[in-house]
């Protein structure tokens, strides 16, 4: 269970020199604890955001520090957009005797290429979070905090052994650490909170399905069901 907090890279660098012994680069530190956050995939490790995006000749610019796209909507009427692979139907879907596709999107080569040739798209997405140096802040779990430690140190073990610095028996031990925490990780913080279950419970328990709620952006979707005697 995540409490929502974030710790500093520095804390993950301490701990591989004092538990391990091991020199650490911070560039080299900063790459693998992105690597190691990207195999781990919690969503909840990254932080929210919303950017504006004009849309200029069918096209917008991604956020640079854009990890994945949640959802884009269309700022001027506030209606989700409908994601799609085909960038020839986003193309040719800017007209009225296609509705179903009026407000798509696709994503390709860095630009969001949408169904009308000019306007303003809101973006929500998941980025890095990140320190004042720019260096990716991490989320202040326990075993999370192992993980990035376990991974660094892996790293710098590997190429050690591959120098024939450190024996076979030495590797082995720092790469099950390894493969334990990062599993530990995941599992720790995907762990849904008391009221995170509670949303999750109102969203499967329902007598009417709601299915428009992707043009509402999702607001009312964990908001538990009201049924009214008449």
């Amino acid at each position: 269970m995540y409490n929502g907090k974030l710790v500093s890279l520095e804390m993950v660098a301490e701990r591989v020199a004092t538990d391990y012994g091991f020199k650490v680069d911070w560039s080299e530190a900063a790459e693998w604890t992105g690597t190691a956050m990207r195999l781990i995939g919690v969503p909840n490790a990254y932080v929210d955001k919303m950017a504006e995006v004009p849309i200029e000749d069918y096209r917008g610019n991604i956020p640079c520090d854009c990890l994945n796209v949640d959802h884009i909507v269309e700022k001027d009427i506030g209606i989700g957009m409908t994601g799609s692979s085909d960038m020839k139907q986003v193309a040719y879907s800017d007209n009225e005797d296609n509705d179903d596709n009026k407000y798509s999107y696709t994503l390709n080569n860095d630009y969001i290429f949408a169904s009308f040739e000019e306007g303003c798209v809101q973006v929500y997405y998941t980025a890095w979070p990140t320190d004042d140096k720019g260096f990716p802040m991490i989320p202040d779990n326990e075993k999370y905090i192992e993980a990035m430690k376990c991974f660094i140190a892996e790293r710098i073990a590997f190429r050690m052994w591959m120098k024939d610095e450190i024996s076979d028996k030495k590797y082995q031990k720092v790469e099950s650490e390894r493969l334990w925490y990062m599993a530990a990780a995941k599992t720790s913080m995907s762990m849904p909170s008391v009221d995170q279950m509670e949303g999750i419970k109102n969203i499967i328990l329902r007598s009417i399905p709601r299915l428009d709620e992707h043009s509402n952006s999702y607001k009312n979707t964990s908001s538990q069901e009201q049924r009214y005697n008449k």
